[in-house]
């Protein structure tokens, strides 16, 4: 690897540090931040690591090197716009994607060409490293709690005690037990739908089979969570 090459990580990884650090403190009032990025290094150091196919189709046709640099300085130029606007009008996904982008022109750059497919996945994976935005995280946060409320209410009624649901509250004639967004279970169904991608890319497994464990994975945490309330 050559020293423009090096510098060029260098400083896409010291820019991906800062990023982080400037905003830690809105990332860490998720408590599952610290655990997803780790988990997100992990597995991606497993993809970029793992042995590549260098043959027959498998085998990737370079691309130029000036064409790599261009690449890269247009994705620079579009990183900056894109994190000038998402600090303007608060969109920090916008942020978080042009860094991301940014890396992957970085990565793409440094690295030989048959590495394209698997730092393409790396990308895709870390992208998710970022919480999801409240637009979409209270909906399915809503969910979560009302499927754990009424499987704790069908779990509770076969074992013959008198209760019944209302939303997100539970009732049994002379209390009410309301189930807080904290034990949706919502949170631990994204680490372990994460977890489950990760390790799906690195052994290389179907598109069909990672979306049937990820299922599988989320049903498993409902039912646990019922178990938990009931």
């Amino acid at each position: 690897m050559s020293l423009s090459k090096k510098i060029v990580l260098l400083a896409t990884a010291s820019l991906l540090c800062v990023w982080f650090s400037a905003n830690w403190t809105r990332l860490s009032a998720d408590h599952d931040t610290l655990t997803m990025v780790v988990l997100g290094v992990i597995f991606g150091l497993s993809l970029i690591c793992r042995p590549k196919p260098t043959t027959g189709k498998a085998e990737a046709k370079a691309t130029p090197a000036r064409g790599l640099i261009v690449i890269f300085i247009l994705g620079a130029i579009v990183f900056m716009l894109t994190a000038v606007a998402g600090q303007i009008f608060g969109v920090h996904q916008l942020q978080w994607l042009s860094l991301i982008l940014l890396v992957y022109v970085a990565l793409r750059w440094a690295f030989p060409a048959h590495y394209g497919k698997d730092i393409a996945l790396v990308v895709f994976l870390f992208y998710w490293v970022h919480p999801l935005p409240q637009q979409v995280f209270g909906p399915l946060q809503l969910q979560m709690q009302l499927w754990s409320v009424m499987g704790a209410e069908w779990v509770l009624h076969g074992m013959n005690v008198a209760v019944w649901a209302d939303n997100i509250s539970l009732y049994n004639g002379f209390q009410q037990i309301t189930v807080p967004a904290i034990c949706s279970g919502l949170k631990t169904g994204v680490v372990v739908v994460f977890s489950v991608l990760g390790v799906g890319l690195i052994f290389r497994l179907a598109w069909f089979e990672i979306l049937i464990f990820g299922i599988l994975g989320l049903v498993q945490v409902l039912m646990m969570n019922i178990a938990r309330i009931a």
